[in-house]
């Protein structure tokens, strides 16, 4: 089917994703059932790339330029559905293969969502803070994320980076971060080389608790991201890099039949912020208790 009259042909890079926002394709004129992020230029679903989008594409270029309003998609950058996880900064997977779908993950996001730079910065909270720190230095980047917890739905405060940071300097601001802010809980990835720096925090500060990345763990936290998204109970900034960590996380089942949960590390790293985000936002379990009458269960899709 060929492009509708005015649409702007489709090229290898006709798109990328930046302000996601629900829009209608001004070639059928109907509503699509879910967005793509990919922002493909197709004039017809036929011929629009995007796995599983349905049942539209993104309108032509040429119908944001007649309405006036900023067109979210550039020609410089490829559809993120058609990149690579591999290619430099692409953390998008096919939707087939993604644990945590776009349908998922966007409707939980927003644009009109203030994030603190600093601890200091941070509103007073109504709720409970919790927060996650997933621990890199030199292949990837350590990664803070703080939420506020209200009535079992959390709120994103603040996230942050930290590439190439000496691990005393990190340290001190976790440190100012627990004085400042009424911390309920720290969760800190102790694998590797995260393993001092949570022992130290974890000796002066009660609230901070030491995580092991087991597969196991990586399953419960991931399942648990899961369920809130599904029931809409967490909000989360628009932000590219962030939507397309969480997609990225790839659910296999390994040779010795245990499930792993990971992602294709990129030159932005290991999807380190959605780990961060993951153990701010996990379910809080108590000890493990025999005959306590609690069930396990597996989310299996």
């Amino acid at each position: 089917m060929g492009n509708s009259p005015g649409a702007a042909p489709r090229s290898a890079g006709a798109a990328s994703f930046g302000r996601l926002t629900p829009r209608s394709c001004a070639s059928t004129r109907t509503t699509p059932a879910s967005w793509c992020p990919g922002g493909c230029a197709a004039s017809s679903p036929s011929t629009c790339g995007a796995p599983r989008w349905k049942p539209l594409s993104c309108p032509p270029r040429s119908a944001s330029r007649a309405s006036g309003a900023p067109s979210p998609w550039s020609s410089s950058t490829p559809c993120p559905r058609r990149t690579s996880s591999r290619s430099s900064n692409a953390f998008y997977v096919d939707e087939s293969y993604s644990f945590l779908s776009y349908e998922l993950i966007l409707p939980c996001t927003t644009d009109e969502l203030p994030l603190a730079q600093d601890a200091s910065d941070v509103p007073v909270p109504q709720g409970r803070l919790v927060a996650g720190f997933d621990v890199g230095r030199t292949r990837d980047r350590s990664e803070l994320a703080v939420f506020e917890e209200v009535a079992g739905r959390f709120t994103c405060r603040m996230l942050r980076s930290f590439e190439g940071v000496p691990f005393a300097e990190q340290e001190a601001h976790l440190r100012r971060l627990l004085s400042v802010l009424p911390v309920a809980r720290l969760s800190v990835d102790r694998s590797g080389i995260g393993m001092n720096l949570a022992e130290n925090l974890a000796r002066d500060f009660p609230q901070v608790v030491a995580e092991n990345f087991t597969n196991e763990a990586k399953e419960r936290w991931a399942t648990d991201f899961k369920i809130l998204l599904q029931r809409r109970d967490v909000t989360l900034p628009r932000q590219r890099e962030l939507v397309g960590q969480i997609h990225s996380i790839k659910r296999r089942v390994l040779p010795s039949g245990k499930v792993s949960f990971d992602a294709e590390r990129t030159n932005r790293g290991h999807a380190d912020k959605f780990w961060a985000v993951a153990l701010a936002c996990q379910r809080e379990r108590g000890p493990e208790r025999r005959g306590s009458g609690e069930i396990g269960v597996r989310v299996i899709g």
